[in-house]
């Protein structure tokens, strides 16, 4: 068996044998070809996405946790109605004002059905397979940075930082789930 290296520019590594290309993981920020022997064995970006055997089970778990996480806040305001607390806490910030509590609380759960529907709509494409671009998932990371934008905006007109707190590592893992819907999309980098 004959080894070599071969890269696709700014992509990944690959191990080159006679019986074709092996995926090692590894980002390449630069071409390896420039060297003399025609391989860098210290890579500028030693970042490895998941690897493709776990990628499957990776989107398909973040697809159904934005599925839970916006299909059960979303549809449960609409099942249980406005709140009385709403008013009580938000009516004397910038919200009573504009858009209105009500109207900030309806937009809110419009915002969380949105994002259930983008998820469901990924799951239905069976975007988690890897067999078409996830960009219905993709999308849903997405909206799901700014309803955690939106609903923390609120914890901080109430001065509730904990709270503020908690929703800003919901959007860290957001960003990240998002990361990794994009590492591996085709035609896409993160």
């Amino acid at each position: 068996m004959t080894l070599g290296w071969g890269s696709h520019w700014g992509k990944s590594a690959f191990l080159k044998t006679d019986r074709g290309y092996g995926g090692l993981g590894v980002d390449v920020a630069h071409d390896p070809s420039e060297n003399s022997n025609g391989f860098d064995p210290s890579p500028i970006n030693m970042a490895t996405p998941t690897s493709d055997w776990s990628r499957l089970p990776v989107l398909l778990a973040i697809n159904l946790l934005f599925l839970m996480v916006w299909g059960f806040a979303g549809f449960g305001k609409f099942e249980d109605g406005y709140p009385g607390w709403f008013e009580e806490v938000f009516g004397k910030t910038v919200l009573g004002r504009f858009p209105g509590t009500r109207a900030a609380y309806w937009g809110i759960a419009v915002l969380e059905v949105l994002g259930a529907m983008l998820a469901l709509g990924a799951l239905v494409r069976l975007e988690f397979l890897g067999r078409r671009s996830p960009d219905w998932l993709l999308a849903t990371g997405v909206l799901s940075l700014f309803v955690f934008i939106v609903l923390g905006f609120g914890e901080w007109l109430t001065k509730d930082f904990a709270g503020a707190f908690q929703l800003f590592l919901y959007f860290a893992a957001s960003l990240l789930a998002v990361r990794e819907v994009r590492e591996g999309s085709p035609g896409r980098s993160a």
